[in-house]
C-alpha cells in the first residue's frame, strides 16, 4: 500500500454547481510532505488530463521517492473520480508526460 505521497490541488478546472471543487483538498500522508522538507525535496508540480487531453486538474506533490509508483497517487484519484487518464510532472523546467 503507498504510504508515501502527499499531494494538494491547487486549481480544479471541472468544478461546477453539479461537481463539488476539489480546489485545495489534499490527499495521503503528512508525514511525506514532512520528511521531504527536511531533506529539501521540492514539491512537484503536476497537471491532470482526461482522455480527449481536457486539463482538469493542477496541483502538487510531495515524494520522497520520485521515481516510485507513488508518483502516480494523483492520477489514481482522479482516474476514479473524474476520468483523467494522463499525468504531468513540471521537472527541470519542463512539463513531462509520466
Amino acid at each position: 500500500m503507498w504510504q508515501n505521497y502527499f499531494y494538494t490541488i491547487k486549481k480544479d478546472f471541472i468544478a461546477c454547481e453539479d461537481i463539488p471543487s476539489a480546489e485545495g483538498k489534499s490527499f495521503g500522508y503528512p508525514e511525506a510532505k514532512s520528511a521531504c522538507e527536511k531533506k529539501n525535496i521540492p514539491a512537484i508540480p503536476f497537471k491532470l488530463y482526461d482522455a480527449d487531453k481536457n486539463l482538469y486538474y493542477q496541483g502538487v506533490i510531495w515524494c520522497p521517492d520520485p521515481d516510485s509508483e507513488e508518483i502516480f497517487a494523483p492520477l489514481e484519484w482522479a482516474h476514479w473520480g473524474a476520468g483523467c487518464t494522463t499525468m504531468k510532472l513540471f521537472e527541470n523546467g519542463k512539463w513531462s508526460v509520466l
